[in-house]
């Protein structure tokens, strides 16, 4: 278990049809990518912010935040994925997300090391409208186990917020293993209200807890 877990669950309607068009969006990446805006394309790979930090076992450690630059990094970010997550994804699943909404994934990189850089945190996300608002989703955040405790999973969701703040969204949604305490308190200590409790939400019959962050007033008049 990683110090933040949050995922889409594979068998839901919603994730299947989003795989389907991800494939479709997929194969036309190039046109999905002159389809964003200037503004979108000259974030994608910026360097965000390098932070010296010290791991549980005291190791100093240097870990650089970034945005996705592309699909290069699909490999990496699927490894860190499926090595901290019970959930199963498709390739297509990551690239309907990666490939619509490239800017609503941040990565963290242990760069302690140049010539051996590591993927340690990776935060996956999208926007899309619901009813009258438009709502943000967190779809995919992990931490590898051996980072915990660094406040990596904080920063990653804090980048998140700012740039769907930025974006105009009304709300921010995700969910997370009724059982994952320590994820619950942090997105609480990140102003996220409980909304329901999700019963048998996940593959393996696992109960889920969906938090909402409201981001203005919208959320209160509708």
């Amino acid at each position: 278990m990683t110090d933040i877990v949050s995922a889409t669950p594979s068998t839901t309607t919603t994730t299947t049809t989003t795989t389907s068009n991800g494939d479709h969006n997929t194969n036309n990446n190039n046109s999905i990518n002159n389809s964003l805006s200037a503004d979108v394309v000259a974030q994608l790979g910026d360097i965000l912010d390098t932070l010296h930090l010290k791991t549980v076992e005291d190791k100093d450690c240097s870990i650089r935040y970034s945005v996705y630059k592309g699909e290069s990094q699909i490999k990496e970010i699927m490894d860190l994925i499926e090595c901290e997550l019970s959930e199963p994804y498709s390739i297509f699943t990551y690239r309907f997300f990666l490939g619509m909404w490239p800017q609503l994934c941040f990565l963290a990189h242990d760069v302690t090391d140049e010539n051996n850089k590591r993927l340690v945190g990776i935060v996956i996300s999208k926007s899309a409208k619901h009813g009258k608002l438009l709502r943000g989703y967190i779809g995919m955040i992990v931490v590898d186990k051996t980072y915990r405790r660094l406040g990596i999973g904080s920063k990653l969701v804090r980048y998140t917020v700012e740039k769907m703040t930025q974006m105009l969204c009304d709300e921010i949604v995700l969910e997370t293993l009724m059982t994952n305490h320590q994820a619950i308190a942090l997105y609480e200590g990140l102003g996220f209200i409980r909304l329901k409790r999700l019963f048998g939400y996940y593959t393996m019959g696992e109960d889920a807890i969906r938090l909402l962050l409201p981001l203005n007033q919208k959320f209160i008049d509708t």
